[in-house]
Formats: C-alpha cells, structure tokens, sequence
C-alpha cells in the first residue's frame, strides 16, 4: 500500500478530540489536536505508524485548564481520524486496513 507523499516520505496526520474533566465542569476544556508523524526517505507507512502507537501516552497539556481553581479529575482523547499527505499535497484519510492495523500496535504497545 503507497501512501508515500509529495516528498518522497509518509506524512501521517491523527486528529483526537481531547477533553479535561475539572470538578468545577465551567473550567473543562475541549480541544481537537492534530499530531503529525513522518517516516524517513523511502521507509512504508508502518514505519510512522509504529511511532504514533508508541505514543499514546500523550501530552495532555493542549486540555489543561492552568487557570482552574478546582481539581483536575482526568484527560481523555478519543481517536477521530488518521490521515496521510497524498502525492498531491493533500490530506487524504488512510485505508480501514491501516486504521485497524495502527489499533492492535497501539493495544501492543499499551500492554508494555
């Protein structure tokens, strides 16, 4: 499967809808955040992908309310898209296959 970009290289994009949970809910922040991850010259999908799963102990920072006065409960995110850049230039979402397999490294990896 070619998802090589303009550039010669994977461009991976992964939009989350990401949350934080205050006691006081009027400080809660909701935020969509993009990540990017890129393979070097040559190298598959699963390469990027790879390093994106290893990653889902995220920077919750984009959803934290550092002006609130109660505490904080928890961060969340929930997996909205993964992408890629085409050899067009422009963002095209990934075949179900690279989703799903994306998923179980994601699980491996959570598992240590």
């Amino acid at each position: 499967m070619d998802l090589m970009g303009p550039n010669g290289k994977v461009q991976l994009r992964f939009t989350h809808d990401a949350e934080s949970f205050y006691e006081n809910e009027e400080e809660n922040i909701s935020e969509q955040i993009e990540t990017y991850y890129q393979g070097g010259e040559g190298e598959d999908w699963k390469i990027p992908a790879q390093i994106a799963a290893d990653c889902w102990d995220w920077d919750d920072e984009a959803v934290i309310n550092f002006n609130a006065e109660s505490e904080l409960v928890e961060t969340t995110r929930d997996f909205d898209k993964m992408e890629f850049l085409n050899k067009e230039g422009e963002w095209e979402r990934v075949p179900t296959e690279v989703e799903e397999w994306f998923f179980e490294a994601e699980e491996k990896s959570m598992e240590g």
